[in-house]
């Protein structure tokens, strides 16, 4: 399936942005090792507390937002992303609780006696954290669904292993991964990263590889974005590039010590913003497209009433027409034949009066069938419309015409209820002219714009006076329909001058 020129030409976009991202760090990782004007590190207890406290909060808000998606969803990678996260917010935590209760020097935080906790807390938790952002990035590509009884049990557990674990590491007689050399070096230039030969291979190794898992987190992050169009993994993937360069800027220069912060510090508060920032684009691309699925649904809905509509007026149409016009034409026979019986005089008048308000009944009975048959196709309107007019005229023997400016207008915007109501006020106004005009000529035209449907008939009667008691003309219960559908009825006639009936019907987009 070929891919669309947009897409490709934002793929391409986001591989220079993330390119150009990866060189940049690149270059002031470099000169931040390498250049002896760079200082990599400050003592600054104040900015240190305020750092970890955003990467605790940010972290804690970023495991409640993907538990709640979990939830909601059962994706595999939202799962993985809260225990991620909530592993990394509960040892900064931990760590933020032992400082305020003063038991940093204890446990090894202070520069002044350091000691081996700090690093294995913060390898521990961001090894932790890399391998379930890797196995996420995974479950996303492979669009896993992980639907399990005690996955609230199982989302903390790689937290609560991990502080597990720092517990029995802080009551053993654990030395500590930086050398004797490494941390005099640290204790007495701070803001110079440590010289390559002070830093142990096998603690440069697990870093690399925390880095490396951090880079394919990223990699596979950035496939998910392509694939799904999901904003929140092109944030995702920036941050865990943030997070890998943090990894080597803290290899040169440890940060996990009370009040001394790095680089590596600054480019985690980084990631944490990164992924910020790619929840609240996602809240409003999900908010989008709970908005459009809305707008469907409820077109599916309006397509839906209109399709029952139409078939329970089809169902009343024939039952109308072989009951009730059946009835009243059975009765409009017997009554002739009992007219032909009675004498002439008084009874003969009246059996021919009723004879008459039969066949009027019967007119309107079959006007009434037209309507409702016309009301359940799904024949444009303005073709139901000229074909009503056509058979009325025909019916009742008038000059009836239909005219429409130009083009027969689509009008997408009307719903079955507002045609049904126009054809019914098309129906009453024809069947004034019949009842009450003495026309010979009746117009009946359309017009449509891009706002506004107009509707108007025209007769050639006697006309009367709008202003006075028009209730016999059905003129309130045209004006009530009108209103239903919010359109607008006007009244223009004279005595002796004819009489014009305007329908105006705006075209509102039901979609919205």
């Amino acid at each position: 399936m070929p891919t669309p020129t947009g897409a490709v030409a934002g793929e391409r976009q986001l591989q220079v942005a993330l390119g150009l991202l990866a060189l940049g760090l690149t270059a002031f990782t470099a000169l931040a090792f390498f250049s002896p004007a760079v200082q990599v590190a400050v003592i600054n207890e104040r900015l240190d507390l305020i750092i970890n406290t955003v990467a605790t909060v940010g972290a804690g808000a970023i495991a409640a937002l993907a538990w709640a998606r979990y939830r909601v969803t059962a994706e595999g990678r939202s799962f993985y992303q809260a225990g991620a996260f909530l592993t990394l917010a509960s040892v900064n935590a931990g760590v933020m609780t032992a400082l305020a209760m003063d038991r940093g020097p204890e446990l090894g935080f202070s520069l002044q006696d350091p000691g081996p906790l700090p690093i294995l807390s913060f390898l521990l938790s961001r090894f932790v954290a890399a391998a379930l952002l890797l196995i996420g990035g995974l479950a996303a590509i492979r669009r896993t669904v992980l639907e399990r009884r005690l996955a609230a049990v199982l989302v903390v557990a790689p937290a609560i292993l991990t502080l597990t674990l720092l517990a029995i590491l802080r009551r053993g007689d654990v030395a500590s991964p930086l050398s004797a050399e490494a941390l005099d070096h640290l204790q007495r230039l701070p803001g110079e990263p440590l010289e390559p030969s002070l830093v142990s291979a096998g603690l440069l190794g697990v870093q690399i590889a925390i880095g490396l898992m951090f880079l394919a987190a990223a990699w596979l992050a950035y496939r998910s974005a392509m694939t799904d169009r999901r904003p929140a993994d092109i944030y995702l993937s920036i941050g865990l590039i943030l997070a890998a360069f943090s990894q080597v800027h803290f290899a040169a220069n440890p940060g996990s010590y009370a009040a001394l912060v790095t680089t590596g510090d600054l480019l985690r508060v980084g990631f944490y913003a990164a992924l910020l920032a790619g929840v609240i684009v996602q809240t409003r691309a999900d908010t989008r497209t709970i908005v459009d699925a809305n707008r469907e649904l409820r077109l599916l809905r309006d397509a839906e009433v209109g399709r029952a509509l139409g078939e329970e007026r089809g169902r009343l149409a024939r039952e109308m027409h072989d009951g009730l016009a059946q009835d009243l034409w059975y009765a409009r026979l017997k009554l002739g034949r009992l007219a032909q019986l009675v004498p002439e005089g008084e009874q003969r008048e009246l059996a021919e009066d009723v004879m008459n308000g039969i066949d009027s009944g019967i007119a309107d009975a079959r006007q009434t069938v037209m309507a409702m048959r016309a009301g359940s196709t799904d024949a444009p309107l303005l073709d139901v419309l000229e074909r009503y007019a056509e058979d009325f005229g025909d019916r009742f023997a008038l000059d009836v015409r239909f005219e429409s400016e130009g083009e027969p207008p689509e009008l997408p915007a009307l719903s079955a209820r507002v045609q049904a109501e126009i054809l019914r006020i098309v129906q009453e106004a024809l069947n004034n002219v019949r009842k009450h005009a003495d026309a010979t000529v009746v117009r009946v035209g359309a017009s449509a714009g891009e706002e506004r449907l107009q509707i108007h008939v025209i007769d050639n009667g006697k006309g009367f006076a709008p202003d006075r008691d028009t209730r016999g003309f059905g003129l309130i219960g045209m004006r009530e329909r009108a209103g239903l559908i919010g359109a607008r009825l006007e009244i223009e006639s004279a005595p002796s001058d004819g009489t014009t009936v305007i329908l105006t019907v705006p075209l509102r987009d039901d979609r919205r």
